[in-house]
């Protein structure tokens, strides 16, 4: 169901703090879907990656990453997610990450960034075309997921036609507050082990 406002969820557990932001996209068949993949490489494949470069190089975040899940034939999620440092609250690396989010609407990827992305995507979905079980694996899936086993190489073909204007579009269009849930794990204090005698 479409969404009607931002939503909160947080946890708390003994556990490294972790903050996790879902923004509902549509699924795998999608015009959409290959903008919003080349969406999840600029924001955070790599290390010259948007969320890399602004909050794990300036140790405001321990890890940063974006995917697209879970599931394939449904509507699913686009997710951010980082991990704070240990001298950054979850409020401050929720800042930052909703300011590097913003900045996706607005400045796109330039030609350097979309050469490296369709480069190694291509080579990923090759490489794994190599090993007969791994082509079957993946042609297997593009026909049960997204209808069509040819999907796989048409996917390729779309990812490699997405231009830089398609990327913010994407973002200005999926990346907004009334669309996204925030989840937060809080980190408390282990409770004591009692100790066997």
């Amino acid at each position: 169901p479409k969404q009607s406002g931002e939503r909160r969820v947080e946890g708390e557990f003994p556990a490294q703090p972790i903050l996790m932001l879902g923004f509902h996209v549509p699924e795998r068949n999608h015009p959409d879907t290959p903008a919003l993949k080349v969406l999840s490489e600029v924001a955070a494949s790599g290390r010259s990656s948007r969320f890399y470069t602004a909050l794990v190089k300036t140790s405001k975040a321990q890890s940063a990453s974006a995917w697209i899940g879970p599931g394939e034939r449904y509507p699913r999620l686009w997710i951010a997610s980082a991990e704070p440092s240990e001298n950054c609250t979850l409020e401050s690396v929720e800042a930052d990450l909703l300011a590097e989010i913003e900045r996706l609407k607005t400045i796109p990827p330039n030609e350097d960034e979309l050469k490296r992305i369709i480069a190694g995507y291509r080579m990923d979905v090759l490489k794994n075309l190599k090993r007969n079980m791994s082509l079957a694996i993946e042609l297997a899936d593009a026909e049960a997921l997204a209808g069509d086993w040819r999907m796989l190489f048409r996917e390729i073909e779309a990812i490699s036609a997405v231009k830089p204007e398609q990327v913010t579009a994407a973002a200005s269009k999926y990346l907004l507050k009334s669309n996204r849930t925030v989840a937060r794990l809080v980190s408390t204090e282990a409770p004591e082990t009692p100790q066997v005698l």
